[in-house]
């Protein structure tokens, strides 16, 4: 014996017909943002979404403050005459500690003997083994010699900068440097975002400035 079957009469009302093709379209969209996306179904990630990485560490609200000691500032003072006298480029150890007020306060000074100097340029390599954490937190060097107008050179140069990746990357800490480039003026940085002006004769107080 043999079922006949009746044919199934589908009966669309218009509304929901286009409930249907709107719903269609949405998946066909959804589909397309997947393969453009990363072509997976797994929770693929928008095209320019802002990757992590790229909001980099927090700026500090104010730029850091220094002091000194005074026997600190009579080490630099020492450190520049000596210095100037030689027409060397001298180097020394920095030591002391960053408080959480945000306040570098340098209290230890040590001059290395000179190797290699001349009146723009010293070795870095005694600096490099010398001049480690814990005990110090980083390097000072004189700036001596002048622009042609006669004006110091007030900033790092890239040698100099070059110098204190190295010396970070050896300690894996950052690092506190500062350069004289007059006999009571030096420029001071703390990490990657803060700088100041620091006055190192006796009684002189740090000028905070904004980051160079």
């Amino acid at each position: 014996m043999s079922l006949r079957r009746s044919p199934v009469r589908i009966v669309t009302r218009p509304r929901e017909l286009a409930l249907a093709r709107a719903v269609g379209r949405s998946l066909s969209l959804a589909a397309l943002c997947l393969v453009v996306g990363g072509g997976s179904g797994d929770a693929a990630a928008p095209a320019f979404a802002a990757s992590p990485t790229m909001a980099g560490p927090a700026l500090p609200e104010t730029p850091a403050r220094f002091a000194m000691t005074a026997a600190a500032r009579g080490t630099l003072q020492s450190l520049w005459r000596t210095s100037v006298k030689a027409n060397e480029e001298l180097v020394a150890c920095l030591g002391g500690a960053r408080g959480e007020d945000g306040v570098v306060r340098i209290t230890r000074v040590q001059p290395l003997a000179p190797a290699s100097a001349d009146s723009a340029n010293a070795s870095a390599a005694p600096s490099l083994a010398t001049c480690r954490p814990p005990r110090w937190f980083g390097t000072v060097h004189t700036h001596i010699i002048t622009n042609p107008e006669g004006e110091p050179y007030v900033d790092f140069s890239s040698p100099d900068r070059d110098v204190m990746a190295r010396w970070e990357q050896a300690w894996r800490s950052q690092g506190v440097f500062c350069l004289l480039y007059s006999g009571e003026a030096a420029h001071c940085v703390a990490g990657d975002f803060a700088s100041a002006d620091v006055s190192y004769a006796p009684g002189g107080t740090a000028r905070v400035t904004a980051a160079r």
